[in-house]
Formats: structure tokens, sequence, C-alpha cells
């Protein structure tokens, strides 16, 4: 009796101190999921040298943030529909929205993907900085600047220029077509139509970005493929030049800054696309189109009687049922097969007719 009470006062005991230790053991295999709110961030505006210091907290060893409490630190507007679990961020010139449980993000009209979704969390929005922060840089016109070392976010204008007042040129991309190239530069600011020059010569396309500052030794290093056989850039004073040899001068040829990304895009539109072998050696002069020569009387008998092969001149009318299999029987014994062979040779007649 006496055992049976001490047992009742020591299991109430025993099992309090297993769910703290097995607590304790979660923490430490799982401590991005335990006690996960980490250091704040600090936030400054543009030309601002006061911060806005705002929580953030770790999960699964991404950092987020409070998305209305990062729109406020920066002094944007924003709507939040509960129903819907969606939040839109006005910028100065652009419009985010951000959706939880969702990796996917609106910028403007443009539908944009990060690798981890948005989090729901006591009807607050929270979203993944560092991914948001990139989105944000290539595909609005705001400049967000996280320094994840001293955890701060500096914000600017897109436009941002160097100390020397030159645009920066840095990755090119070249992406071969069935029927053309698309070459993309990214730059850090919008660029003038006129600052923006395009002109072939000889097998050679040449595009002039002035005002820009390039870094040659990246541009230099950009794999070339398909038509392009050869990329040279070269800083001239205040103007960045890139000359591609063509193994084929195109049909057109466009030059354009993206609205969203401010990547200078050149498009190069071919009519066809050539085999390798059928293109023309770089060196080589200029010949005359060829005539194409006209078939001779064989080939073109040959070419009638494939034709005519497949004219269809015959219509083969199936009546169905017919010898020992009867079909259908009727109630006055009627069989289909003698019915069937009448519809069938009334409907040839027809059409002979």
């Amino acid at each position: 009796m006496i055992r049976r009470e001490f047992l009742k006062k020591l299991l109430p005991a025993a099992l309090g101190t297993l769910f703290f230790e097995s607590r304790g053991i979660f923490a430490r295999v799982l401590p991005n999921w335990w006690n996960s709110q980490a250091s704040e961030l600090m936030v400054y505006r543009e030309g601002s040298s006061y911060g806005t210091p705002i929580p953030t907290w770790l999960r699964q060893n991404n950092l987020y943030v409070g998305a209305e409490q990062f729109a406020r630190a920066l002094d944007f507007h924003t709507y939040l529909n509960e129903a819907k679990r969606k939040l839109v961020i006005y910028l100065p010139e652009n419009k985010i929205i951000v959706t939880a449980d969702n990796p996917f993000v609106i910028i403007d009209n443009r539908s944009l993907q990060m690798p981890v979704a948005c989090m729901w969390e006591q009807k607050n929005i929270y979203i993944p900085l560092v991914h948001l922060v990139g989105l944000v840089n290539r595909y609005s016109s705001l400049s967000l600047n996280y320094d994840e070392t001293r955890r701060e976010l500096r914000t600017g204008s897109a436009v941002e220029k160097t100390a020397s007042g030159e645009t920066q040129a840095g990755l090119m991309e070249i992406d071969q077509k069935k029927n053309g190239i698309v070459i993309r530069i990214g730059v850090n600011r919008k660029l003038e139509p006129s600052e923006m020059k395009l002109n072939t010569r000889y097998n050679w396309l040449h595009v002039d970005l002035h005002g820009a500052n390039g870094n040659i030794a990246a541009l230099n290093r950009t794999p070339v493929q398909g038509k392009i056989r050869e990329l040279k850039a070269l800083q001239l004073d205040r103007t960045l030049s890139l000359s591609f040899r063509l193994s084929q001068l195109p049909t057109s040829s466009k030059i354009y800054q993206d609205q969203y990304t401010r990547e200078v895009v050149i498009i190069l539109r071919y009519e066809a696309e050539l085999a390798e072998a059928d293109l023309p050696e770089l060196d080589a002069p200029a010949e005359q189109p060829l005539q194409e020569a006209p078939p001779d009387a064989a080939i073109q008998k040959q070419l009638e009687k494939e034709r005519k092969r497949w004219l269809i001149d015959t219509v083969v009318i199936d009546a169905g049922h017919g010898g020992k299999d009867p079909g259908a029987i009727g109630v006055g014994k009627l069989k289909e097969k003698d019915v069937v062979l009448a519809v069938a040779l009334k409907l040839g007649a027809l059409i002979e007719k």
C-alpha cells in the first residue's frame, strides 16, 4: 500500500522530467524551430544615417522578416488581405505581391519564384529576406543592399552610378535560338536609347554603350556559340565597346533595354536556320545566290505518279453482317443481314449518281 502511494507521487514528477528533457533534446537537434528569433535587422532609407530596427527569425537557415514591418521601415504603403493571406507592397515605381505559404512573388505583372515560401504567423506574412532582396534588385526600380555580417539593409535608387558617374556593365549571356540569337548584358541603371548603338560591318556586330564602364575580363570570358564565333570587349574612354564576329550576318537586328531587369537586350534574327556546314566562310567573298534548277522530265513524271497514288477515288461501303452471321433479329424474325445489304446497295447507287 505504501509502495503504491509512493509510485503515484513519483510518476507525475518523472513524466514532467521526461517532457522537459525531450524538449531540450529537440531544441538542440532542431535549433531553427526552437527559440528561432534572431538578432534585429537595421534598415536605412536612402540618404539617412538613422536606421529602423526590425526583428528577424530563422527558419531552416533562412532569415525571415515581417513583410509589413519591412515595408514600414522603408516607408512603403501596404495592403493586407487576411482572407487570401496576400500582402501588396507599393514601391515608388513598382508593386510587389507576396502570399503566405507560397514561394511565388509577383512584381508588377511578372510572376517569380523563390527557393522557399513565405510564412503566415499570427496574421502576419513573413518573407525570406535574402531571396526577396535579389528579386527586388533584378525586377524593380529599387536597389537594396543587404550586409549579412552587419545585419544592415540599405536602400537607394536603381539608377545609382559609380563614383566616376559611369554605368556599370556586368555579366553577359548569349542564347542561341532556332531563328536567331539573344544577347543580354547586365547594367545597373536605365539607359537612354541614344546611349545604345548597334551596327554590322563585314561579318562583325558592333555594340557601343556610351557612358558605361564594363568588367572587361568577365565580359571576354563569356562563352560564344552558334553563329557567334568570337567576342571582343574593349573600354574606350567612357564607352563600352562589344564586337561579335559572326559566321553569317542577320537579316535584322535590334537593341533595347528590358524595363524590368534593366538588361541591354540585343536580338539578331535570321529568316531560317541553316546547317553549320551550309554557313559561308568568314573571309569568303559574297557569292551570287544560286538559281533553283527546274526538275527534269523523268523526275517530274515520278512526282506526278506519286501524287496520283494518294488521290482517293474509291469509296468502300461495308454492309456489316452477312453470311452465317444474321446479326440482330427483330420481333418478326427479320434478320439484320437482310436489311444492311439493301441499305448499302442503295447508298452506293446514290453516291454513283
